[in-house]
């Protein structure tokens, strides 16, 4: 091929790659900006997918640089290369896991896959209703001789979590409106952990401290990866600047 169609051709196909680049990379800062989950999406980390779709767009990048391109087509290479970095799972909402002691809506809100070392959202959200547990609905002497409810979150063990705020939570009971308690939990070591949600009732009248009883306890194993290779690399930068 000509050298004078090579290198207007190298010259636009790299301005588009450097342009492309600029645009991922803002598209990003801008989407953790808004406070999106957007680290912990699977693109994130699985380098393999990162690499394919990024040759995917470099490919596409190439096609439209060539002699003859619309400037169309460059404007829509540019879009492909925010596009790869735009990981859709991370926008869909994440279920709750079910909490089965209280008729109607309870739920518990977390990441079932963390990060170590980064402080993610937990919460609990009990919707006003009647109360209910397997054996059907609670007798209102049980539940309603208290008038706290005392949620804690912990890691078991204690050390493979810090959970802010630490303790005992307690929530008047209330059936005509929602009761709700959040939670930060940073996980201190990679692999399988454990969280352990504790509620128990206040009696009423009763002395300071004194609980009724153990209203609900569930364990919850989450999975904990190391950072993303995009947070690593950002990581890294961030830390070159402040060196610098």
């Amino acid at each position: 091929m000509d050298a004078a169609v090579v290198r207007p051709w190298l010259l636009r196909f790299a301005k588009l790659v450097l342009g492309g680049i600029v645009v991922a990379i803002a598209v990003t800062e801008i989407q953790l900006g808004l406070g999106v989950d957007l680290l912990d999406a699977p693109f994130f980390h699985v380098p393999a997918e990162a690499i394919g779709l990024g040759l995917a767009a470099l490919a596409y990048a190439a096609f439209q640089t060539r002699p003859g391109a619309r400037p169309a087509g460059m404007a829509a290479s540019l879009v492909a290369f925010a596009i790869v970095v735009l990981p859709f799972g991370a926008f869909s909402e994440r279920p709750a896991i079910p909490i089965e002691f209280w008729k109607g809506t309870t739920g518990l809100l977390l990441d079932r896959t963390m990060t170590v070392d980064r402080p993610h959202r937990v919460s609990l959200v009990i919707k006003a209703a009647e109360p209910l547990t397997r054996a059907g609905p609670v007798p209102a002497q049980e539940l309603f001789n208290a008038d706290t409810i005392v949620g804690r979150l912990f890691g078991e063990p204690r050390a493979s979590f810090t959970i802010v705020p630490e303790g005992d939570q307690p929530k008047p009971i209330s059936v005509t409106e929602d009761m709700s308690w959040t939670w930060t939990a940073t996980p201190l070591h990679e692999g399988p952990q454990r969280l352990v949600l504790e509620l128990d009732t206040l009696k009423k009248g009763a002395p300071k401290g004194d609980r009724a009883s153990s209203l609900f306890r569930q364990l919850i194993v989450v999975r904990v990866q190391p950072p993303s290779w995009y947070e690593a690399a950002r990581n890294w930068l961030f830390g070159l600047g402040h060196a610098g």
